[in-house]
């Protein structure tokens, strides 16, 4: 854009003098405040990646792998932790039928689909989340994180479920 002295302008276009700026839509993957856009978006990949690695030195992270067709056998939600803000997937119900009901409890977080680790995870992705599990083949691999390490443990407290 050009200003009125016809120098070459870069960046925002100035508001209007009392102009409330217009809320940007939230995409798949982006997150707002400081990781925001796509360099925010490999800080946040860099931050879940280091997460996963300081629960896994303590040994929170476990992996299990489904190998029977149909359900898995649990329900997940969509929460954001009240503690620090970040929206997760956690078990919110195990089935008997699970092959893994001994393993998984409630409030465990869903942290990986076989090596892809979930960041940041928005409503949309939560969906697409569910979508990919249901059409999945067997054998499926999870990662899941201890349900007291994520800070979960209170989680009627301290978590609010994200609508669904």
């Amino acid at each position: 854009r050009r200003g009125a002295s016809g120098e070459i302008r870069l960046g925002p276009r100035p508001r209007r003098a009392g102009a409330a700026a217009a809320p940007r839509p939230r995409r798949s993957g982006e997150v707002r405040g400081r990781f925001e856009g796509a360099r925010g978006l490999r800080r946040y990949t860099r931050a879940t990646q280091a997460y996963y690695d300081v629960q896994r030195s303590r040994g929170a992270v476990y992996e299990t792998v489904f190998s029977r067709d149909g359900a898995l056998g649990f329900s997940l939600e969509l929460v954001r932790d009240g503690v620090d803000g970040r929206t997760l997937v956690a078990v919110e119900s195990i089935s008997r039928t699970c092959e893994h009901a001994a393993t998984l409890e409630r409030g465990d977080e869903l942290l990986g689909i076989y090596d892809f680790l979930l960041v940041q995870p928005t409503r949309e992705d939560f969906l697409n989340v569910l979508k990919r599990l249901a059409a999945s083949k067997r054998p499926l691999k999870l990662s899941f994180v201890k349900r007291a390490a994520t800070g979960l443990a209170a989680k009627d407290a301290a978590a609010d479920p994200v609508e669904r």
